[in-house]
């Protein structure tokens, strides 16, 4: 097979488990997740993982991505670390009212 060949493929295979993610609402599932690990702004948990899904889909132009589950979870958490950083240093963390719950895991 070809690289190009072994690229679509990937994309394929990738996109096929993003649907059924989608159609499972194992996505929601993953939202619902963060949404309990970082209270107080669901809407951050829905755009980190809406973030965690399109830079899966632009690594996989790139790399496989064996664990899609695992990977959209960590790129979710790691988005929303940065953001409450980002925020917090605005000072803008406890206007939402945002911390991380005890049973976070770092990644």
């Amino acid at each position: 097979m070809s690289e190009e060949t072994d690229g679509a493929a990937r994309r394929r295979r990738v996109e096929g488990e993003i649907r059924a993610l989608l159609n499972d609402r194992r996505l929601d599932g993953i939202v619902r997740t963060l949404e309990s690990h970082f209270p107080g702004n669901p809407q951050l948990a829905e755009d980190a993982v809406l973030e965690a899904v399109a830079r899966l889909i632009q690594q996989i132009e790139r790399n496989d991505v064996t664990h899609v589950v695992t990977y959209i979870q960590k790129v979710a958490t790691n988005y929303i670390k940065k953001e409450l950083t980002r925020l917090a240093q605005l000072g803008g963390v406890d206007s939402l009212s945002i911390t991380p719950s005890k049973t976070t895991t770092t990644g």
